[in-house]
């Protein structure tokens, strides 16, 4: 697709990828306070009764809902 818009007789520089973030590195919770924090939540979901983590999955259903623009 490249040679119908590339207006030069050299090959054109491809990028160097190796710079580039990974998926995991740009994940929400993969370094630093995010990471701790993620830690914490999962330590003390680990501790909940299932129908406690029932009812804080609904919570966090009803704050999306919120947050969310009306359609």
């Amino acid at each position: 697709m490249y040679q119908l818009f590339y207006d030069s007789q050299e090959p054109p520089d491809l990028p160097d990828l190796s710079k580039r973030k990974s998926a995991d590195a740009t994940m929400w919770g993969s370094s630093g306070r995010d990471a701790r924090i993620l830690a914490k939540f999962r330590r003390l979901f680990s501790r909940l009764k299932e129908d406690d983590l029932g009812l804080v999955l609904v919570m966090a259903q009803q704050m999306q809902r919120r947050k969310s623009p009306s359609k």
